[in-house]
């Protein structure tokens, strides 16, 4: 039998968590393919366990928001996504990219006062490829909302010198994937916060998830990257979290893990609600 194309097969009706697929990849600028990611991390979800022994829950409580196509002109594709996000089922939710174009109308609809952001990237360069409005400017637009006070970026490993140049001069936080740090330095910036979590798969190393557009080696483990997660969720209010720029390739071992990753933000959101 057939499952339902629905995250970990199943639809709650009376859900605590959204998952939005959003298939977005217009301004992808090396490897295309982030359109197939929504569906191939939700087609892997089917066959994992719904229980999370790590986090002690189970995690039925979910309901996949509709596949939609998002148009190819990029503002109008970044409206639609303004307006299924701020008309999702539940409050809490995932968003799955998808490039890391996303990000930018999310936050726009959820109006964060920081926004956590784990990626090989800083993606603060004002303009890319001609255009100010990219996978590679999402986060110098994030920076441009009223709502936003504060990015703080976690794995980054990749930077123009120009992005680097104004993210000091800006004084925002970087905890470079080279450089040693812990959890404990994070917790100041978020705490008592209202938080958005975006998680670029590229973060991850290479040697775990090569499919993405732009891997880049030296990246963190997926131990050290729900320690992060963790973290935030356990010191901050999270407004809503995306896992994005999943490129498939023809083996699926990296479907998993990048479905095991929604899985998990779903049930710290779970393991919240039941301890409040």
């Amino acid at each position: 039998m057939e499952l339902p194309l629905t995250f970990l097969g199943v639809q709650s009706e009376k859900p605590t968590v959204s998952v939005i697929p959003l298939p977005l990849d217009n301004t992808t600028s090396y490897i295309k393919g982030t359109h197939f990611g929504p569906e191939r991390i939700i087609t892997a979800s089917r066959y994992m366990e719904d229980y999370d022994i790590e986090e002690g829950v189970e995690t039925l409580s979910v309901f996949t928001e509709p596949f939609t196509t998002l148009s190819h002109h990029t503002p109008t594709a970044l409206q639609q996504i303004r307006e299924r996000v701020s008309n999702r089922r539940c409050e809490q939710f995932v968003a799955i990219g998808g490039e890391h174009l996303i990000t930018l109308p999310i936050v726009q609809a959820v109006q964060p006062h920081t926004v956590v952001v784990l990626d090989a990237h800083t993606d603060f360069r004002d303009s890319y490829e001609g255009t100010r409005f990219s996978h590679a400017t999402v986060m110098k637009r994030v920076w441009e909302l009223n709502s936003v006070k504060n990015i703080v970026w976690i794995g980054a490993r990749a930077v123009s010198v120009e992005e680097h140049h104004v993210i000091n001069e800006l004084g925002l936080t970087v905890f470079w994937a080279f450089e040693n740090w812990n959890t404990d330095s994070l917790i100041k910036h978020v705490k008592g916060r209202d938080v958005y979590l975006s998680i670029d798969l590229d973060v991850l190393d290479p040697s775990i998830m090569p499919a993405v557009g732009t891997p880049e080696p030296n990246g963190l483990s997926f131990q050290r990257v729900m320690e992060v997660v963790r973290a935030v969720f356990s010191h901050s209010h999270v407004v809503g979290a995306d896992v994005v720029e999943f490129s498939p390739l023809p083996f699926v071992q990296p479907d998993f893990i990048a479905a095991r990753l929604v899985q998990k933000l779903v049930a710290l959101y779970l393991k919240n609600n039941s301890t409040k």
